[in-house]
């Protein structure tokens, strides 16, 4: 189940979506969510005022760009696996193209936090 986004006052949220992570809930000042890097659900924190993440089990935290640096080399390590070694789901939920719409409004949302 999905938490209900307000992407008017928080439209840093879709950035994390578009890149495999499903919010499930919020706590505080935090979103909740399944990590795109384990598929680990509510192990995923998302600081809605400051924008920095927590893995819990990835073992990794950062910024917006360094969320986006990470979620690039993941990608990486999974496309150079061997075909045979990927699964549907896993080259699906990977291999997800964004609209170049999209690309526009991402890029936009970085460069005020830049």
């Amino acid at each position: 189940m999905s938490v209900s986004i307000n992407y008017e006052k928080y439209p840093q949220a879709r950035i994390f979506e578009t890149h495999g992570v499903e919010f499930t809930s919020s706590h505080g000042e935090e979103f909740v969510g399944t990590c795109p890097f384990t598929g680990k659900a509510d192990k995923f924190y998302v600081n809605r005022k400051t924008w920095l993440w927590d893995s819990k089990t990835a073992g990794m935290s950062g910024n917006l760009a360094k969320f986006l640096e990470e979620y690039a080399a993941d990608l990486g390590k999974i496309t150079k696996k061997s075909p045979d070694s990927l699964t549907a789901e896993e080259a699906l939920k990977r291999l997800e193209v964004l609209s170049i719409g999209d690309l526009i409004k991402e890029n936009a949302l970085l460069s005020k936090f830049a």
